[in-house]
């Protein structure tokens, strides 16, 4: 299971970010939902889903292109609602820690 808290997608400029979150993951309270969100993200991350930072932070985008990444935006949009969004406290928290605000 170690290659869970390895980047599965080296090739995008994010990758130290990723690392960092995938390290901070097994670190929450929960265990049962923290392997859920690992899990979630670790296939998001391998579909193409990269970590963008702006004023308030970083946030989830994604890489549009059937080659690389997703499909569309429509597709990204309905599966970050569908599988990120029942999580998205402890995703915040994450991200938070990430970016050295927590």
């Amino acid at each position: 299971m170690e290659y869970l808290l390895i980047d599965p997608r080296p090739d995008l400029p994010d990758t130290k970010q990723w690392r960092l979150l995938f390290l901070h993951i097994p670190l929450l309270e929960d265990k049962p939902k923290a392997c859920k969100i690992h899990l979630i993200l670790w296939s998001l991350r391998c579909y193409g889903m990269i970590l963008k930072l702006n004023s308030s932070g970083f946030f989830f985008s994604a890489i549009i292109d059937p080659k690389q990444g997703f499909d569309s935006a429509d597709e990204f949009r309905d599966m970050r609602d569908r599988f990120l969004r029942p999580h998205s406290e402890e995703i915040a928290s994450l991200l938070r820690k990430v970016a050295g605000n927590e």
